[in-house]
């Protein structure tokens, strides 16, 4: 298993020279991996790598010459695998602290590319599902490692603030959902109750002491992007 990021690109690379049989969706794919290297090395902010990818993919997506973007998604997902960006196992808190930008980085550029996007597969769904999960429950002594709300409120912010549109539809309107997959699992996952929910664990963890105000006014920048969505709407 690769160890370092170039070697994970190299990986990425060599796995599209012995799949990928149209050589311009490869050459687009090897300047897609060259953006994630630069997002991973923190040489390329979140934003300025969607607007990157965006930039490789659209020409093509436009004219109908490239069918979709989800293996982008699936670069991410194996990325974020990969790295252990949320993982905890045998580090210390110092270690699993250090990740939180390059998680909050990555965060914003799905999310980007969410928001961005047309239709989406249901894969994409759950990047944003996993998000919430994470702050569902309390910032107590159960978790793992100690302040886990300094790494898990910042993304869960982040797809609020850019994709809470998307997300609204997701929960509300089935109807913006492109996919073949039985609409069971998509309504598990989204729904007007976990729409409450989590604009429920934002309201509480804005008013939480035993955390930092920038998280807590984080939060609170959520609910106020929820209640506007919501209003908009007339919910």
């Amino acid at each position: 298993m690769p160890t370092t990021i170039s070697s994970w690109v190299e990986a990425q690379r060599a796995s599209q020279e012995k799949w990928q049989k149209d050589p311009l969706e490869k050459e687009e794919n090897f300047l897609i991996h060259s953006a994630f290297e630069q997002l991973l090395n923190n040489q390329l902010s979140a934003s300025s790598t969607a607007s990157r990818i965006n930039e490789i993919v659209s020409p093509r997506l436009i004219s109908g010459l490239r069918a979709s973007v989800g293996s982008i998604w699936g670069l991410f997902a194996d990325a974020t695998k990969h790295f252990e960006i949320n993982g905890t196992d045998g580090m210390t808190y110092d270690e699993w602290h250090s990740q939180e930008e390059e998680l909050l980085n990555a965060t914003v550029l799905v999310a980007t590319l969410m928001q961005r996007g047309g239709s989406f597969r249901i894969g994409m769904m759950y990047h944003a599902h996993d998000a919430f999960n994470e702050i569902e429950l309390p910032f107590d002594d159960e978790r793992e490692m100690a302040d886990e709300w300094k790494m898990y409120i910042p993304p869960a912010e982040a797809w609020m603030s850019i994709a809470g549109e998307k997300l609204f539809g997701l929960c509300f309107d089935k109807s913006v959902i492109h996919s073949a997959e039985p609409h069971e699992r998509i309504r598990k996952a989204f729904n007007a109750d976990r729409w409450a929910l989590w604009k429920q664990r934002f309201a509480e963890l804005a008013e939480q002491e035993d955390i930092d105000e920038r998280c807590r006014g984080l939060a609170r920048k959520a609910v106020e992007k929820m209640r506007g969505i919501e209003q908009r709407v007339q919910l």
